[in-house]
């Protein structure tokens, strides 16, 4: 076996072997773009998109910084003349018939002696003309369809007259027409067309014929192709019933429902066509099963202003225990991690192990039911800002999927924690905010939630809607320490907006409101920090680092070591909202704009709608497989009033805030630091 240094110097002789010239970078000149802005918007003539219409492979700068080390872009003059032809094609398709492509202009930059690998730049140049505009639009046979779906039908097209020709909108208009008709039940609809172009007038006529067909519904139902798993543990994710309407969005949904079980590694839902006079539509499902054990192993990490954690970590999952469709997945992690805080001019670094060991075993549509039982629970250690803790828990709940896009749970938890090592508590302790500091304790509480998602994607979503509320009791007949009941509640929506020259050009509006309460049964109750509510960090307020933006405990005495610790409330309120842009003709990735507000008090009756926070920022987006990978900056807003009447020398370096009024004798921050004013985040999912 080679070693991997011989590998890479029989590599960099083989790319350093041959001599002559190599592609650089290739532009254009002559593709201007329309004078309209929202044309301009939408032009398709950039450099990008015309490379991407090539078949001569790109550039590759980066063989020049590594010469010898990365195979350089030769220079194909045949494949080059080919492209040129091809180019004018790719214009008239978007609406230019009479481009003419006038030719290459190679440009070699001065060469230096002796250089093997030549670097020069292509410039193709054009004579693009102007372009053809859609003048008249008919489409015949739907004059018995009804006015309703008549007006849909105008409004799926992706075109409209006066717009510049675009071939692949054509296409596209054609089956969003089509796959309309098939969603208002007409199984058997055609839809096609004539366009008439005329280009020394540069005007384009168009001609769609439909013929819709009649109503249908769905006829028997078959599922092949299984060898292992029972053909009626399916069934419940199957939305396809004998009678019911035709709808291509049923056989869209129950596929996406199959493919998410992780079991089956062909879902085919395949209607049978092919009698045009048949009202009754059979439909077959083809499966094919798949492994459905897996293991994952890499490293994690999580980084937040004050808070960094590096891990490494394994996942087992399965999702056919016993072929039962039962689900189970275990994931162990080991790292180390660290809390940076500063005092003045001091910064003091805490670094401590950290490592977890989490599970979960899930029982999907008991007994064919729409009942599924849920158990999650695992082990920790955790480094947080009082201190190291161990924690145990266990959870399980019963959730019920009768209602498409709802789910409802009702559950049990039960949580040991306690503290390791030596640990300065005088901060939770008679510090009048209410905050549990007796360890180890026991918790023990119900729970109820209910969520509503109508996203279009979880990971990324554009539209749609996501309603979650949820409920806790603590202590009382269920025991443990501690005593409370708990609500939260959020929305949140997403819409795609501005139509430019007809089309979406794919803005979308997110926005989310979110509050929290918990009360005690009594006065005197107090509730543990996991259980209070916190905001700050990436996912919430973000012009504040991760749990910052609320109530803090400082020191009442020297014999502290700690400086301000985050506590946490019983009452919370929030909300964002944001603007997400794909950059044209490179969908992956995005910019966003947002404004986050949200304020955290220790107690309900001291809320103050004045004291709310605000912060604005930026970020980019890149999409992948798992999600998008996000990277903001955010930038708070103002200086919140409470640092007046300041007794104290003690200040937090993220973000530190003090409620409006501080207990008879208790020390206040002093100075907002302002090199704090603006905050990083990096994380791998939107926002919300």
């Amino acid at each position: 076996m080679l070693r991997p240094v011989a590998l890479l110097v029989l590599l960099t002789g083989c790319a350093a072997h041959r001599t002559g010239d190599a592609v650089r970078s290739t532009h254009f000149v002559g593709n201007r773009r329309p004078p309209a802005v929202g044309e301009w918007l939408l032009a398709s003539q950039t450099d990008r998109a015309l490379r991407n219409a090539m078949t001569h492979p790109k550039g590759n700068w980066q063989s020049f910084l590594f010469p010898g080390a990365i195979e350089p872009t030769w220079l194909d003059p045949v494949m080059l003349d080919r492209d040129g032809w091809r180019l004018e094609v790719w214009y008239a398709n978007h609406g230019y018939f009479d481009a003419k492509f006038l030719g290459w202009e190679v440009i070699r930059p001065t060469r230096r002696p002796g250089r093997k690998v030549r670097p020069v730049d292509l410039v193709g140049h054009f004579e693009q003309g102007e372009p053809s505009r859609v003048v008249s639009i008919d489409i015949s046979g739907i004059e018995k369809l009804g006015a309703p779906l008549v007006r849909r039908i105008w409004d799926t097209l992706a075109f409209q007259q006066g717009d510049i020709w675009n071939t692949d909108d054509w296409r596209s208009s054609l089956a969003n027409e089509a796959g309309l008709l098939r969603e208002r039940s007409f199984a058997h609809a055609r839809v096609d067309g004539d366009v008439a172009v005329s280009p020394t007038d540069h005007e384009v006529q168009v001609t769609i014929r439909v013929d819709a067909g009649h109503p249908c519904r769905f006829g028997k139902v078959t599922i092949v192709g299984l060898t292992h798993i029972d053909p009626k543990k399916l069934l419940p994710l199957i939305d396809i019933h004998e009678g019911d309407p035709y709808r291509d969005s049923t056989l869209r949904k129950t596929r996406e429902r199959l493919f998410a079980l992780g079991v089956l590694g062909v879902v085919n839902i395949l209607p049978d066509l092919s009698d045009p006079e048949s009202r009754s539509i059979p439909i077959e499902i083809e499966l094919s099963e798949t492994k459905s054990r897996e293991v994952k192993a890499g490293p994690k990490f999580q980084f937040e202003p004050g808070l960094q954690t590096l891990s490494v970590g394994a996942t087992y999952t399965d999702n056919n225990v016993f072929n039962r469709l039962w689900q189970t997945s275990q994931t162990a992690s080991i790292g180390i991690a660290s809390d940076v805080t500063q005092i003045d001019e001091v910064t003091s670094t805490r670094i401590s192990p950290v490592g977890s060991i989490t599970g979960t075993f899930n029982l999907p549509r008991l007994f064919d039911t729409k009942f599924t039982i849920l158990n999650s629970g695992g082990v920790g250690r955790d480094l947080t800002s009082y201190g190291d803790v161990l924690r145990a828990e266990y959870a399980p709940a019963i959730l019920w999927a009768g209602i498409p896009h709802f789910s409802p749970t009702i559950g049990y938890r039960i949580r040991y924690e306690a503290q390791i090592g030596t640990t300065d508590t005088c901060l939770l302790q008679d510090s009048g905010y209410g905050v549990a500091s007796e360890y180890p304790y026991l918790l023990s509480m119900m729970e109820q939630g209910m969520v509503y998602d109508s996203r279009n994607n979880p990971l990324s979503p554009t539209r749609g809607w996501y309603w979650s509320l949820n409920f806790a009791e603590a202590g009382g007949p269920f025991g443990g320490l501690y005593d409370f009941v708990k609500a939260q509640g959020e929305v949140r929506g997403y819409r795609s907006i501005l139509r430019v020259a007809g089309q979406d050009i794919g803005t979308t509006v997110a926005a989310r409101l979110g509050a929290g309460i918990i009360e005690t049964y009594d006065a005197a109750g107090k509730v543990p920090l996991e259980e209070r509510f916190f905001l700050g960090g990436g996912t919430s307020v973000r012009g504040w680092a991760a749990n910052h933006l609320g109530p803090y405990a400082l020191p009442t005495s020297t014999s502290c070591t700690q400086d301000t610790v985050p506590i946490g409330g019983d009452l919370e309120m929030y909300g964002s909202i944001e603007l997400r842009q794909p950059l044209p003709f490179y969908p992956d990735l995005s910019l966003a704009t947002f404004v986050d507000a949200g304020r955290v008090w220790d107690l309900p009756q001291r809320f103050n709608a004045s004291e709310i926070q605000y912060s604005v920022g930026g970020g980019i987006r890149y999409n992948t497989a798992i999600g998008p990978i996000r990277f903001d900056i955010a930038w708070r807003l103002g200086d919140p009033p409470y640092f007046a009447g300041n007794t104290s020398q003690y200040r937090g370096l993220y973000y530190p805030m003090f409620r409006g009024s501080a207990p008879s004798g208790a020390p206040v921050m002093t100075d907002w630091p302002a090199e704090a004013r603006w905050m990083p985040h990096f994380g791998l999912s939107e926002a919300f």
